[in-house]
């Protein structure tokens, strides 16, 4: 009840004490509302720094393993570059190694074609003698 309702209901040959009387009594009834709504804020104010307090120890921890997680790829990612590095030596060693093979082989391929055509000519001028 509120003090203005609570006022309504007395008449007015009540004396002034005891209407002091009942407006403290509500006033205190008041104050004990008052005191459980507290509590039960205060209640949920701990519940919420609780909360908080652990959502911030996940936080921390989620950090920390990606960090680590970061750190490991960091790493993987240094060995592939470091691999690739070497797979372009290898490329490159291989790619004079066949440069080098082609200039053997076109070499080889000059020589026979200059023999095949000595020994052509040589057997054409031997036949045309021959059938002279």
């Amino acid at each position: 009840m509120r003090g203005n309702e609570l006022r309504r209901q007395y008449s007015a040959s009540q004396s002034n004490e005891h209407h002091m009387e009942s407006r403290i009594a509500v006033i205190e009834n008041e104050i004990g509302n008052l005191k459980e709504g507290m509590k039960a804020v205060n209640d949920a104010i701990t519940k919420l720094f609780a909360g908080q307090a652990e959502m911030k120890g996940e936080i921390n921890t989620l950090r920390t393993e990606m960090r680590a997680e970061f750190g490991t790829v960091r790493a993987e990612f240094g060995t592939v570059r470091a691999e690739m590095g070497t797979l372009r030596a290898e490329m490159g060693t291989l790619r004079a190694e066949m440069k080098g093979g082609l200039v053997a082989m076109e070499a080889k391929f000059m020589r026979w074609f200059v023999a095949t055509s000595l020994s052509c000519a040589a057997l054409a001028f031997s036949a045309s003698r021959l059938l002279n």
